[in-house]
């Protein structure tokens, strides 16, 4: 006899439905992040739950790393697909557009074609929040060496946005990105600002 069962027998009623409306989120995020689980964990409602599953990541922001996050996608996906999840979110920045324009789509239909579960990635994110706010012309800040920006800036120009301007921490350690403080996202958002430009786009979840 099941312990549901067993409740309901005992107390004449039915099992909190709540439970059962839980929505369940789940991210793919390089292993060596240390911050979506935490940040998005205290960002969504008591409605949501947040699960997630790790790509492998063991060297540094670069080509090499990227590649071998991208073609971890389906294997990190069939697993966290096993907890029932609702939406699995790639949550990496440069992986989820490192070949340019529509490769955000194309990962999330790879996802969603190997586990029928709806997709999407923080590149499409980013693109549906800026069209959103009618941002036509940005400045770019990341963490990131200048090669991995220019996947951000070849990508944001290809999807029609003006990149006004761009600038890194020129740090290739994920884990010490991981441990920049706020402050520091906030004073280059702060010294990148300039009237030309509709917005200033910070980029890493990280």
């Amino acid at each position: 006899m099941s312990t549901d069962l067993r409740l309901e027998q005992s107390t004449g009623e039915a099992p909190d439905a709540s439970v059962e409306s839980t929505k369940r989120v789940a991210v793919l995020i390089p292993s060596s992040n240390t911050s979506v689980e935490a940040e998005l964990g205290r960002a969504l409602p008591v409605s949501v739950s947040l699960h997630s599953s790790r790509l492998n990541h063991f060297s540094g922001v670069d080509p090499a790393a990227v590649e071998v996050m991208v073609q971890d996608i389906e294997r990190a996906s069939l697993l966290v697909a096993t907890a029932g999840v609702d939406l699995i979110f790639v949550c990496a920045t440069v992986p989820s557009l490192y070949y340019g324009e529509g490769f955000d789509r194309q990962i999330a239909q790879r996802i969603e074609s190997i586990t029928g579960i709806p997709a999407t990635t923080t590149s499409s994110a980013m693109l549906a929040a800026l069209r959103e706010l009618k941002v036509k012309r940005l400045v770019l800040g990341s963490p990131f060496v200048p090669a991995m920006n220019e996947k951000i800036v070849t990508f944001l120009r290809a999807n029609g946005f003006e990149v006004l301007a761009n600038r890194g921490l020129g740090i290739e350690e994920n884990i010490r990105i991981g441990r920049l403080p706020p402050e520091v996202a906030g004073k280059m958002a702060q010294d990148m600002d300039i009237p030309e430009a509709d917005a200033v786009l910070l980029a890493c979840t990280n």
